[in-house]
């Protein structure tokens, strides 16, 4: 119930910034509320700015100004709302898959545009591997195959990835060398894994069989680079890409490669066990078991980082992040950064954002590598 009641709150925010028309076809959708101004306007707890001081601008997407990125990453996340609660309250699921088509339709309309011009700090490179995410969602909401048209025909989603080939995928050979993992400004390690577990599923004489082979081939290599050592690690073993948001990428390839190991992984034991035995050490050393004995998760253990770059959580009203010392709050839960290098160091400090930023990526995803773990805690 506390779960399905936390999807609620962000399908209902997703379908509030949704405007459609009489036919049902997206007018508006409000992608971004805020900018680069949000930083500047002061370090207070968000219950001390007024509009007044701190003014706040809405960002729309429009036939005006159209973004395909942010209108079919809102379509998937709402298709996903949908699959989620068909069963247990169809109506409301009904909703959610109008708007995801809506959102779709809108933004594979306008396959080339991009929300980068309208103030935000972390823009898309392009809007083609969403579009295919939602795309896949999408066909596991209706079982409409022109989803999976859209995405695997020649010109479709995936030959948007640059230097792709759909033809590639007719061998059992990778086809895509994925530099990230499911992340912020890429989810194309996602969208190999859902195309090949939905193949795979229709290995039996679907109409895209032919490209199961490649699909699983490209979806192993990009869940399982990290577990391999293709990504370097620490001295401590900490598989590290990036000092800003290492535990972010850590815990999203953690949660790519145990989904491989769950839905594509039954043939392959070994593999199974090698990445949950290398996920284990990861999510082991974020919650503690590392040479600074801390935990990066707020609130877990007796000793954990304790300087979040989180206004709320700080609760200061001098204006300042390092006045006073002492945060107001813990942020239970929150996952502050990882290790700000590749030699297991981290400065716990407030001021230092790019060591200790709190994020809703961040968390989204370290729940979604604990959620893997569950899921796999017997093997």
């Amino acid at each position: 119930q506390e779960t399905q009641a936390l999807l609620r709150w962000f399908a209902d925010y997703f379908m509030r910034s949704t405007f459609l028309d009489a036919d049902g076809a997206l007018v508006a959708f409000a992608h971004q509320i805020g900018d680069g101004t949000d930083h500047t306007c002061g370090w207070m707890p968000p219950e001390l700015r007024t509009p007044e001081a701190c003014p706040r601008r809405a960002y729309f997407a429009s036939v005006e100004k159209p973004a395909a990125d942010v209108t079919a990453s809102a379509a998937a996340a709402l298709a996903l709302s949908a699959l989620v609660l068909r069963d247990t309250d169809p109506q409301y699921a009904e909703r959610c898959a109008r708007a995801a088509t809506a959102l779709y339709a809108f933004a594979a309309a306008h396959p080339k545009s991009k929300a980068n011009a309208d103030g935000g700090l972390y823009n898309s490179e392009y809007a083609a591997d969403d579009l295919a995410w939602a795309a896949s969602w999408l066909f596991e909401l209706t079982s409409d195959i022109r989803y999976l048209d859209d995405t695997l025909s020649p010109g479709g989603w995936l030959e948007g990835f640059p230097g792709f080939q759909i033809s590639c995928l007719q061998w059992d050979t990778s086809c895509w060398t994925e530099a990230w993992t499911h992340c912020w400004n890429s989810v194309r390690s996602g969208v190999f894994l859902r195309l090949a577990s939905l193949l795979d599923r229709a290995a039996d004489g679907g109409k895209y069989a032919r490209y199961a082979p490649g699909l699983k081939r490209t979806a192993r290599d990009a869940a399982v680079d990290w577990a391999d050592g293709s990504v370097g690690q620490s001295p401590a073993g900490f598989s590290f890409l990036a000092g800003w948001g290492s535990g972010r990428y850590n815990a999203a390839a953690q949660f790519i490669a145990l989904t491989y190991a769950k839905r594509l992984g039954a043939d392959e034991p070994e593999l199974a066990e090698s990445v949950h035995a290398w996920a284990t050490r990861q999510v082991d050393y974020l919650l503690g078991k590392n040479p600074l004995g801390k935990s990066y998760v707020m609130g877990i253990t007796d000793k954990f980082a304790n300087q979040p770059h989180h206004a709320a959580g700080h609760a200061s009203i001098t204006g300042q992040p390092d006045d006073p010392p002492e945060n107001g709050h813990i942020v239970w839960g929150a996952l502050v950064n990882g290790p700000a290098d590749a030699a297991d160091h981290h400065v716990d400090r407030r001021a230092d954002y790019g060591s200790n930023e709190v994020t809703i990526d961040y968390n989204a995803s370290l729940v979604a590598a604990l959620a893997a773990h569950y899921a796999l805690r017997d093997v």
